[in-house]
Parts: structure tokens; C-alpha cells; sequence
């Protein structure tokens, strides 16, 4: 999806991830800790000699699928494509990244 950061808010996985922020919300670290054992190691990764941890943060597996239909939907893959061809892809500046 080329466009504004208004019109991806306007795509349905965006309502999706809005309705499942509201479920999310209501929970604790510690409630989705204790409820998965594996918590830690199912929600980070190493790259690069670097160590991301989403586990920390209110995210579930339904959490992850909808930010990864999200991307999607934003043409993310393209995009990424696109930066790394040297296109033209920061509109405010109107320059390769």
C-alpha cells in the first residue's frame, strides 16, 4: 500500500490491532509470564550480535500475527525492497534512505 500513515489507519488489520490493543490492555507482564513458561524465549531473537526482546511488552502470538498482517498491508516488503534498490522512498525528504 503506498500512501500516508493516516491511510494505513484506515485498513481493516489496523481495526484489527486497535480492538486487540483494547483486549491487551487489560492484562499484566506478570499474568502473560506466568502463563507461558517459554514466554522469554518464544518473544526475542539475536541478529547481528544483537539481542531483541519483545517479551517485555504486552504482546501476545495473536499480537504478533496482527502487527505481521499490519506490515503487509503497508507494503512493508515492498518498501524494503525499494530501499534497498536506492529508490526514492523518504517523502519528506524526497530521497533515497
Amino acid at each position: 500500500m503506498s500512501g500516508t500513515k493516516s491511510m494505513i489507519s484506515r485498513t481493516p488489520e489496523w481495526a484489527a490491532l486497535s480492538k486487540h490493543q483494547k483486549v491487551m490492555e487489560k492484562t499484566t507482564l506478570r499474568k502473560l509470564f506466568a502463563r507461558d513458561a517459554r514466554r522469554a524465549s518464544k518473544f526475542s531473537n539475536d541478529a547481528l550480535g544483537i539481542h531483541f526482546d519483545y517479551s517485555k511488552n504486552l504482546v501476545n502470538d495473536t499480537t504478533m500475527n496482527l502487527l505481521f498482517k499490519l506490515a503487509e498491508a503497508a507494503g512493508l516488503k515492498e518498501r524494503r525492497k525499494a530501499m534497498f534498490a536506492g529508490e526514492k522512498i523518504n517523502i519528506t525528504e524526497d530521497r533515497a534512505v
